[in-house]
């Protein structure tokens, strides 16, 4: 798990979030950020926990956006920070940048 529901409320995620919506929130963020470190060649799940480390922020930025769903739309904070993630995601999958493990 890349982040908790308090964390991410902690974070910036309305505390009205139901615990529902917060699993539907992770899994989708989730599978988002593991299609780039496939592309990288790393091992899913993430359970390397300096790894899980380096990635807790840009999953919560994703998950927040995700969060947003149905009409209503984010904030350009929001969005801005959901575009910086999945931006460095990019970079993790084209091996430009590399996620730091217990083990390296």
């Amino acid at each position: 798990m890349y982040f908790t529901l308090s964390e991410l409320q902690e974070y910036g995620l309305p505390r009205d979030f139901s615990t529902e919506d917060f699993t539907l929130a992770h899994d989708r963020t989730a599978r988002q950020i593991e299609s780039y470190l496939r592309a990288a060649g790393l091992e899913i799940p993430v359970v390397d926990a300096s790894a899980l480390a380096i990635l807790k922020g840009p999953a919560m930025d994703i998950a927040i956006y995700h969060a947003w769903g149905g009409a209503a739309q984010p904030s350009e904070n929001v969005k801005n920070r959901y575009n910086d993630a999945v931006s460095w995601l990019r970079e993790v999958a084209s091996g430009k940048v590399r996620i730091k493990t217990d083990v390296q």
